[in-house]
């Protein structure tokens, strides 16, 4: 299967955006979730939280893996535990900016933290809105977005990704599940509105007019949104008819997107008609 680069750095996969930054593949065989590997257990230090990381980590490309209360840290593509950051109430999205800093968001604590590549102290802590689940970095910018899927949430946009964001709503959504910004600047993000049916806008670089998108497929519940170097990426959980996760992949053109091509999670492809 093949991986989607977020940051020449790092990639994340958050709880619900694993299909679009996971890889298959078998996985080393660890202890338990977050356990030091013996081989690493007199090597590295560990925080008064329980957060770990190898020597080596920094140096290294890594795979950022949330599983609520902690995050797992990966070699890329080797797929070597390297470390685990932990004190999450319920990790969710993940994004890097430039420099290979890594944002997570914390939907229980209403909080997004900020950690260097391979580390495991915090650099900042941006309060989040409320229950901040998607994470994305404007790679023209650095901003950071945010959305958020408590009932009337907002889309939350952090200027140079500090301080309190500008926020931003559509009346057809009810909650804002998963964003990303495409590469000149535009942000997407999809939801649902009040009937749990799926919803997708767009929020155009330099505009405050979160705009919505008809995409031209049935669409389940709310997957990632990623743009692959060429199309917006959207995940969908339960997408009819075939009730399997999968990823479309779209060209967006003023109001509508055109499908060019659905993945299903074991990553192989079928060309639209």
């Amino acid at each position: 299967m093949k991986c989607l680069r977020l940051d020449r750095y790092a990639l994340s996969a958050g709880v619900a955006i694993a299909l679009l930054a996971g890889c298959g593949g078998s996985r080393p065989p660890i202890a338990g979730p977050g356990a030091i590997p013996p081989a690493l257990a007199s090597a590295v230090s560990i925080e008064l939280d329980g957060s770990w990381m190898a020597p080596d980590a920094p140096t290294q490309d890594l795979l950022y893996v949330s599983d609520t209360t902690w995050v797992d840290v990966y070699s890329y593509p080797e797929g070597k535990l390297e470390g685990v950051l932990r004190h999450f109430y319920i990790a969710q999205g993940m994004c890097v900016d430039q420099k290979g800093n890594v944002f997570i968001t914390d939907e229980g604590n209403n909080k997004v933290y900020e950690y260097a590549h391979g580390g495991t102290k915090r650099l900042s802590v941006l309060e989040g809105s409320w229950r901040p689940v998607g994470c994305s970095i404007d790679p023209t910018t650095g901003n950071l977005a945010t959305s958020g899927i408590e009932d009337y949430g907002d889309v939350a946009v952090y200027k140079g990704a500090r301080g309190s964001p500008t926020t931003y709503k559509n009346s057809s959504f009810l909650e804002y599940f998963w964003c990303g910004y495409d590469d000149k600047g535009n942000l997407f993000v999809d939801g649902q509105n009040q009937t749990n049916a799926f919803e997708f806008a767009e929020l155009p670089k330099g505009s405050s007019n979160l705009k919505s998108i008809t995409l031209k497929q049935s669409m389940g519940w709310p997957g990632g949104v990623q743009w692959d170097g060429k199309h917006m990426a959207v995940g969908s959980y339960y997408p009819p008819p075939t009730g399997n996760p999968v990823i479309y992949q779209f060209d967006i053109s003023g109001s509508k997107g055109t499908r060019r091509a659905r993945l299903n999670w074991l990553g192989s492809e079928a060309k639209a008609m």
